[in-house]
C-alpha cells in the first residue's frame, strides 16, 4: 500500500491483504477474544466497597436534623475526595477495558466496512446485547433491588448518560465505515481534551499550563492524522470529512458522558451506567431502523458484530467501574494504549498500513493525552 503523496487515499484504502487472509486473521483473533471473555465472565466479581461515599457523608442523620445547632449547609467538602482511593485498581481496570474496547473496534470495523453490516443494525445489536447482559449479570451476581435503587434526584443524570453515550456510539460506528481503524481511534482519542475542559468547569479539576500545551499538541496531532500529506485539497472529499466530523463529535459527546458518570460517582452502582447506555443505544437502534436492516445484513457480518458487542459490554463494565476510582482527567493516561494497539491490529489483521505522518500525528495525540494524565496525577489539590 502506498505511503507517498497519496497518503490520505492510502489511509482510506481498506486492505492490502486478500479477503481470505483478512477473514482468517480476524477469525483467529475472535476465537482468542472469546476465550478471554469467557475467562472474565467466569471470574466472580469482587465485593463492592462498603465505605460511605463522600456525598452521602454530607447528608445529616435523623438525630442531627432534630438538633437545631447543626448547620443546614455543611462546610465545604470536596465532592470527589475518594478519587485517590484504590487508584491502582482503577488503572488496572482501565487497561483491561482498553483491550476489550480495541477488540470491539476491530471486530466492528470488519463487520461494518468489510462485511457491509449497516450502522443501524450494529447500534441495535450493541444496545440490546448490553442491556440484556447487564440485567442477567445483576440477577446472577448481585441483588437487583440494591443495584437499581437509584435516588430520584440522580435519575435525570442517568437518562442524560444514556442519551449522550448512545449518540456518541452511533457516530463512532459511522466513522468506522469511512476511516481506517487506527485513524478513527486517533481522532476519537482527543476526547480527554474535551473531558479536561468539562472537568474544570463541572468537577472543579484544575487546568494548568502543561495541560493547555498538551491539548494544543493533541489537536495538532489530529490534524496530522487526518491530513498526513499536509495538502488541504485532500480534505475536500465529503464522505471522508463526514467520517472525521463524526469521530470528533463522538469524542466530544464521550467527554460529556465521562463527566456525567463522574458526577454520579459511587452514589449509584456502576451497573446502572451500563444499563443506561444499553437502553439508550437500543432505543436509538430501533429509531434508526435497525429492526428492518437486521433482516437484510449478512449472518457472517452480524456474527463478528455480535462478538464485538460482547467485547464492548465487558469493556463498558470495567470502564464504568474504573471511573469510580480514577478522576476524570487522571484516567486518560491509562487509555493511551488504545491508539498504538489499534494501529497494530489494523496493520496485522486488516492490512491497513498508515502513512508515516499519520503515525507522527498519533504520537502527538498520545503524548498530549499522557501529559494531561501525568499533570493531573501530580495535582493533589
Amino acid at each position: 500500500m502506498s505511503t507517498g503523496a497519496n497518503g490520505c487515499a492510502a489511509m482510506r484504502t481498506h486492505t492490502s491483504l486478500s479477503p481470505y487472509d483478512t477473514s482468517s486473521a480476524v477469525v483467529q483473533y475472535s476465537a482468542s477474544l472469546s476465550a478471554a471473555m469467557l475467562g472474565v465472565f467466569s471470574t466472580p466479581p469482587s465485593c463492592p466497597s462498603r465505605r460511605e461515599p463522600p456525598i452521602l457523608a454530607m447528608i445529616a442523620s435523623k438525630e442531627e436534623r432534630a438538633d437545631e445547632s447543626v448547620p443546614l449547609l455543611p462546610r465545604y467538602h470536596p465532592i470527589y475526595s475518594d478519587a485517590g482511593q484504590n487508584e491502582m485498581l482503577g488503572v488496572v481496570l482501565m487497561l483491561v477495558s482498553a483491550f476489550f474496547f480495541c477488540s470491539m473496534t476491530l471486530l466492528l470495523r470488519y463487520a461494518l466496512a468489510y462485511q457491509g453490516v449497516s450502522v443501524a443494525t450494529m447500534v441495535l445489536l450493541r444496545g440490546s446485547t448490553q442491556a440484556l447482559l447487564a440485567f442477567v449479570s445483576v440477577a446472577m451476581f448481585a441483588k437487583p433491588k440494591e443495584v437499581f435503587s437509584v435516588p430520584k434526584r440522580l435519575l435525570p443524570r442517568l437518562v442524560l448518560r444514556g442519551v449522550l453515550g448512545s449518540s456518541s456510539l452511533a457516530l463512532y460506528y459511522y466513522s468506522l465505515t469511512r476511516l481506517s481503524l487506527g485513524m478513527t481511534t486517533s481522532i476519537f482519542f482527543i476526547n480527554p481534551i474535551f473531558t479536561m475542559i468539562l472537568s474544570s468547569v463541572f468537577l472543579r479539576e484544575r487546568v494548568g499550563v502543561v495541560e493547555a500545551i498538551a491539548a494544543i499538541a493533541s489537536i495538532f496531532g489530529v490534524f496530522l492524522v487526518v491530513n498526513p500529506t499536509l495538502d488541504l485539497s485532500e480534505l475536500q472529499d465529503p464522505r471522508y470529512m463526514v467520517g472525521v466530523g463524526c469521530a470528533l463529535l463522538a469524542a466530544a459527546l464521550t467527554a460529556f458522558t465521562i463527566v456525567t458518570i463522574r458526577s454520579l460517582g459511587s452514589q449509584v452502582h456502576f451497573m446502572n451506567n451500563v444499563v443506561a447506555l444499553g437502553t439508550g443505544v437500543t432505543v436509538l437502534g430501533v429509531a434508526m431502523g435497525g429492526t428492518n436492516s437486521i433482516t437484510r445484513d449478512s449472518a457472517k457480518g452480524m456474527m463478528f458484530g455480535l462478538l464485538g458487542c460482547l467485547s464492548g459490554f465487558f469493556g463498558q463494565c470495567l470502564f464504568n467501574k474504573a471511573l469510580q476510582h480514577v478522576r476524570a482527567g487522571r484516567g486518560s493516561i491509562t487509555r493511551t494504549i488504545d491508539v498504538p494497539l489499534a494501529y497494530a491490529l489494523g496493520v496485522v489483521l486488516l492490512g491497513e498500513v498508515p502513512h508515516v505522518v499519520s503515525l507522527v500525528g498519533a504520537v502527538f495525540v498520545v503524548s498530549g493525552v499522557a501529559a494531561i494524565g501525568l499533570a493531573t496525577r501530580q495535582d493533589k489539590s
